[in-house]
């Protein structure tokens, strides 16, 4: 559900709901935010929705943007501002906005028929945002793409590109392409923090092996939860370990096949009724 917080004074506040850090007046608008946010001064996220463990440093604006997990933008940001129209007779607002609180006049009664047509912006998991870089409306962000300090983005950005410049060009990728496959395959960003402990983050090749392992487990709760369609138990046990295959993880998930699964009157499961089997069984947190 979205919500709006506002942080007027000049000290940063805790937010319990959702858990998070509000710097001095910065603010939260309209927003769908998951726990463990931090919105540093004066910076400002407006109509957006954000998953879990969002940083965003000074001075910073977003808009109309949905975000996903682990990701971090620096100070004096922009992201999805509005666009004004060019092929109209004027660049101006008074075209398609009420001005008459502002101007004293109006030329708009309904904004929304009148409405400048606007779409939305979509960053990926894991996107680092340097300072004073600017990604325009519209524009698709890859997971795990990093964009340089000062890059004015205008075009979609693929996994894992590193953008840098004006406009915005492709420097590199970060890993090679059969390391961004499997990154992409694990969707390690679903996992939360828990269940991340131990992992040797700074080794990729480790951290990809130790992450195969416990998505064999963790992983398959979230595996379920993506898709909530109607499945017998032995089509969800088919499904989980054809996951496992792709990964080359041993079948010892296999354990589920003799669950007692919660069924509809047809006889048939949820998934997302599997998965919480899953989570009770392996004690772990909701995995969205």
């Amino acid at each position: 559900m979205p919500v709006t917080i506002s942080n007027d004074t000049l000290k940063a506040v805790k937010v319990d709901d959702p858990s998070g850090r509000l710097a001095p007046l910065s603010r939260i608008l309209n927003s769908e935010i998951a726990a463990g946010f931090s919105v540093d001064t004066g910076s400002c996220v407006n109509r957006c929705r954000v998953g879990k463990h969002f940083g965003f440093g000074c001075y910073s604006y977003i808009a109309d943007t949905e975000i996903g997990r682990y990701c971090t933008f620096a100070s004096r940001v922009s992201v999805g501002p509005f666009n004004h129209p060019v092929d109209w007779l004027s660049i101006h607002e008074f075209q398609y906005r009420n001005l008459e609180a502002l101007c004293g006049d109006t030329i708009v009664v309904d904004e929304q028929k009148s409405a400048f047509p606007s779409i939305a912006t979509t960053i990926g998991s894991d996107v680092w945002i340097g300072d004073n870089a600017a990604v325009r409306r519209g524009v698709r962000i890859g997971h795990g793409a990093i964009i340089g300090m000062g890059a004015v983005v205008v075009r979609d950005v693929p996994p894992y590109a590193i953008v840098v410049g004006n406009p915005g060009r492709i420097a590199r990728y970060r890993f090679p392409p059969d390391v961004i496959e499997q990154l992409l395959e694990l969707r390690w960003w679903e996992l939360d923090l828990a269940a991340l402990k131990g992992v040797d983050f700074r080794n990729i090749h480790h951290a990809i092996a130790a992450l195969r392992e416990r998505m064999g487990e963790i992983g398959v709760a979230c595996i379920v939860l993506r898709n909530d369609a109607m499945a017998t138990a032995d089509e969800l046990v088919a499904f989980c370990a054809g996951k496992l295959a792709r990964f080359k993880i041993p079948r010892h998930v296999v354990f589920l096949r003799g669950e007692e699964i919660p069924t509809t009157p047809s006889g048939r499961a949820r998934k997302f009724l599997l998965a919480d089997i899953v989570r009770e069984r392996l004690n772990i947190g909701k995995a969205t």
